[in-house]
């Protein structure tokens, strides 16, 4: 699971690369901060781990989902600082 490279993309993307654009476009249209702030650190949250549920439901994926739901939860103890610092 640690070898695909896509999820590794999708954890830049959703964790690092999202709250840092949404927090600039909520202050660019002048959103109060303490909204902004705290809609631009849950991106960094890891997936939730309903999702594993929902896709083994659906008969769609479930390891996969299974796999991203554990990178994500591991890449939060880095992600979440360094979206934090970059926010200031």
């Amino acid at each position: 699971m640690f070898r695909q490279k896509e999820i590794y993309g999708t954890v830049a993307v959703k964790m690092c690369l999202f709250p840092l654009v949404f927090y600039e476009i909520c202050q660019f249209l002048q959103v109060p901060h303490d909204i902004t702030l705290t809609m631009s650190i849950l991106p960094t949250l890891p997936s939730m781990a309903v999702i594993v549920m929902l896709a083994q439901n659906q008969r769609s994926a479930g390891n996969y989902a299974a796999g991203m739901l554990l990178v994500t939860t591991l890449c939060s103890i880095v992600t979440i600082p360094l979206v934090c610092l970059g926010l200031g």
